[in-house]
């Protein structure tokens, strides 16, 4: 007798087990379906919830309809409340975004913030030099590709540290530890400049060593050198020179105007002039007697040079600089 009522007593946990299963499916199933026609998640998903309790609630009910009434209510009680329980457990951690850009990742050691004039608030960590410190410090820009890691980027950087540099490892705003905008539009490469100068000034150095990710693409190199104050460009070459390691020789530098990253050469001006004709790729190679491939780099020259993108906004650069009458 006591082996039938131990019998029944799995069968019965069994069945309300299955009730459980048939239960998720079946508020599976009205989710989906609702899913169909409201896509609006509180709608499908209070649609599924309360139909995964009915038919769980049914199943149950239908399991234990042998048991006392008092005991069959607290059984069925009990086994609703904690299958709902549960589901609704699991769509808090399904649907909370833990891994959303939005919500800044946890502090690194030595982490603090600026708050900068140009509204942007930049986490960012410093490693102080190690012995006498020299007068220009090294700022690292994370600018892709990638993701930025400042703990990764400020251990790695950091040794430098002990070669007598301060190191500031910072995000971007936007980016990383940093605030986000609130207005999507007020990201581009003229606020991260802006930012970039507004950090020289905070930290007081009239120099800095800047070590970024070099951007291949033509179009960003383009956007870059366009927001790039000319006086800023000379002072990086002539930095580069002092060291050893010109850049571009000094004839190509020679008389850059505001708003020019180089000078152009009287070769790339003919071209520059013939552009603004209005003449083709291959019209420009027969008059000046020069290969197709040699114009298309006279060309790419010309807009890296300008700081553009594609040959009309060479050609109105070159209007506003005064290289075209």
């Amino acid at each position: 007798m006591l082996e039938v009522h131990r019998l029944r007593s799995v069968g019965r946990w069994m069945g309300v087990l299955l009730a459980v299963v048939v239960g998720a499916i079946a508020g599976l199933a009205a989710l989906l379906g609702t899913a169909v026609a409201a896509p609006a998640p509180p709608v499908f998903l209070g649609v599924g919830l309360v139909a995964f309790v009915a038919a769980t609630a049914g199943g149950v009910g239908l399991v234990t309809r042998g048991l006392g009434r008092q005991r069959r209510r607290g059984v069925r009680a009990g086994v609703t409340a904690a299958a709902t329980l549960l589901v609704v457990a699991g769509l808090v951690v399904a649907l909370l975004p833990l891994h959303d850009r939005a919500i800044p990742p946890a502090p690194v050691p030595g982490q603090a913030f600026w708050e900068l004039p140009t509204g942007s608030r930049i986490a960012y960590v410093k490693v102080p030099a190690v012995g006498p410190r020299r007068p220009a410090p090294i700022v690292f820009l994370h600018g892709g590709p990638g993701v930025a890691d400042m703990a990764g980027d400020a251990a790695y950087f950091g040794q430098l540290a002990r070669d007598g540099y301060d190191v500031w490892v910072y995000d971007q705003v936007g980016v990383g530890r940093s605030a986000r905008l609130h207005d999507p539009t007020g990201y581009s490469v003229g606020r991260d400049a802006a930012d970039l100068e507004a950090i020289r000034q905070r930290i007081g150095a009239q120099r800095l060593i800047l070590i970024g990710t070099l951007l291949t693409t033509p179009a960003p190199t383009r956007a870059v050198a366009a927001h790039l104050p000319s006086a800023y460009l000379d002072r990086l070459l002539e930095g580069f020179e002092q060291a050893g390691q010109a850049v571009l020789p000094r004839s190509r530098r020679g008389a850059a105007l505001p708003g020019l990253v180089a000078a152009l050469s009287a070769r790339e001006l003919e071209v520059l002039r013939l552009l603004a004709a209005g003449k083709p790729n291959p019209a420009i190679a027969q008059e000046l007697v020069i290969t197709l491939d040699t114009v298309k780099r006279h060309v790419t020259h010309i807009l890296d040079k300008l700081g553009v993108a594609n040959r009309v906004q060479a050609v109105t650069r070159a209007r506003e600089l005064g290289l075209l009458r």
